[in-house]
This record gives structure tokens, sequence and C-alpha cells, in this order.
């Protein structure tokens, strides 16, 4: 198997498992119609993936990057039809849209800087790179809740064990992608993303609990 082929197969692995995750919202937009209510569920997580898939969407396509534009365009259709579900049973709607005409607002604001203000594109991808890295970092914040609370309570009860492995997994693939492709910017999330997944499988080998819940929205490293 020579380079080409290579980098062919891990896109191909890369791309089918960030959607398997992406693709983790299907089972809470279940729980959401047959309860009709959203309950607790939050809707942040859907509007975050909406922001961020988009970001790095943009970041493809000025890259070029078919990988990067084929995981990011299926999860942006993903995240838009859960947020979709999420304010049809709703009760608190206002919420949820402001909450998700700001991300789209910031999204067109980005579109509209990089394709009329930068006439660079290596200082549009730069840029870019920052800013889906900024915001990448910062949705690790759910999940280092959730470990907080674990090693509060000493029980994984709050964590989904298939989960973290798909999320180690992912993250790893987009690392070696990464340098296969050699993108700083896919590298820097990612490998911060499989360092968590690895402590995530730490707590779990730590507080293993046989009652654990399905989580369902922790929102993946996407690139």
């Amino acid at each position: 198997m020579d380079e080409v082929q290579f980098i062919s197969l891990v896109s191909l692995l890369a791309i089918v498992f960030t959607v398997a995750m992406f693709s983790s919202g299907i089972y809470t937009c279940h729980k959401i119609h047959v309860s009709k209510s959203t309950g607790v569920i939050p809707h942040l997580p859907f509007v975050s993936g909406i922001l961020n898939c988009a970001l790095w969407l943009a970041y493809g396509s000025f890259k070029d990057d078919g990988t990067v534009m084929t995981v990011n365009f299926i999860g942006l259709v993903l995240y838009l039809c859960y947020i979709v579900v999420y304010f049809v049973y709703t009760t608190n709607k206002s919420e949820v849209k402001m909450h998700t005409g700001v991300a789209f607002l910031v999204i067109m604001a980005v579109i509209v800087y990089s394709n009329y203000f930068i006439n660079d594109n290596d200082a549009v991808l730069f840029r870019l790179g920052l800013l889906c890295n900024f915001f990448t970092v910062l949705f690790f914040a759910s999940p280092l809740s959730t470990m907080a609370e674990v090693f509060k309570t000493k029980s994984t009860e709050s964590m989904s064990f298939p989960l973290s492995i798909l999320s180690l997994f992912v993250t790893f693939l987009w690392v070696i992608y990464s340098y296969l492709v050699d993108d700083v910017f896919i590298k820097i999330p990612n490998f911060l993303g499989l360092l968590l997944a690895l402590v995530q499988l730490m707590l779990f080998a730590m507080y293993w609990n046989k009652k654990r819940k399905l989580i369902t929205l922790e929102l993946p490293v996407v690139q």
C-alpha cells in the first residue's frame, strides 16, 4: 500500500467513524420524539454542533480538503435536523431561536469576512484554523464538566463507555490524518481530544459502574 492509498484509507475511516459519532444524536432525538418533550436535555450541544461543523466546512472548502468537507457537511445536516426536532418539542422556543440565530450570524460573518475582506488564501486558512480550534477547544468544557462529576461522585454513571471508545478511535484517526496531510489546525484539537478520551477511559478503569447511562450529547471533536 503506497502513501496515497494509505491516506485514502485513513480518510475513509475518519469519515465513517466521525459520522457514526455525530449520529449519536439520533438516539436523543428519538427519545424526545417518543416522550414528546425535551425534558432536561439541553439544546446547546446541537447549536454548538452546527457552528463547529459549519466553520470546519468553511475551512475545508478554502483548503480544498475533501475529507474535511465531506464529514462536516454530513455533520452539519445532522445537527440541523437535531435542532429542528428539538425546536418542535421544546417549550423554550425563544431561547433556542436566539442561540441558533447567533450561531448563524457568526457563520455568516465568518463567510463574508473570509470571502470579501481577505484576498490572501493562506491568511484565510490561518484565521479560520485559529477560529475552528478556538471553538473546538471551548466545546471540551462539556466532557470536562462530566469528568469533574465522576471524580466527585466516584461513579461513571454519567458517562458513556461506547462513546468514550469511539471518541478515542475517531480522534486517533484524525491525528494520523493530520500528520499525513501536515495540517496543524486539525492536529491540535484532535490530539487534545485524544488525551481527553484516554483520561475518560482511565476514569472507567478507576470508577467502573454497572449502572452507566448512555449520554448522547457529548460533542465530539470535529474536523
